[in-house]
């Protein structure tokens, strides 16, 4: 069996591309070396892998949006303020302040 990879956005776009440009699956699998669901999965979901691409995302192997995007916004506000000023932040420091923009912005359950 082999391994499971994640391929980069990028990547995903050029097969919706190729898939578009009237190439069949099975050619598309054969010649990047992927499986057919592999293929239909990405052609699943090429809406979501366009408004990706279009919006910057393209190394990314996978990406979740944010059902708050005022919180989203908000910690990406902040983040880009404390990367100005050259503070280091890790993971925890990331919950920690999404929970406490929840909390301001309203939000009462738990999302981190």
């Amino acid at each position: 069996m082999s391994k499971k990879i994640a391929l980069p956005v990028k990547y995903k776009v050029a097969v919706v591309s190729a898939l578009n440009d009237g190439k069949k699956n099975a050619s598309i699998c054969e010649q990047l070396g992927l499986s057919q669901s592999t293929v239909s999965s990405i052609w699943k979901n090429r809406s979501a892998l366009l408004d990706a691409h279009e919006n910057g995302v393209t190394s990314a192997k996978r990406f979740r949006l944010c059902e708050k995007n005022d919180i989203d916004e908000a910690l990406l506000q902040w983040f880009r303020r404390q990367s100005q000023i050259r503070t280091p932040i890790s993971e925890p420091i990331l919950k920690i302040k999404a929970e406490r923009f929840a909390t301001v912005l309203g939000y009462s359950e738990r999302f981190c």
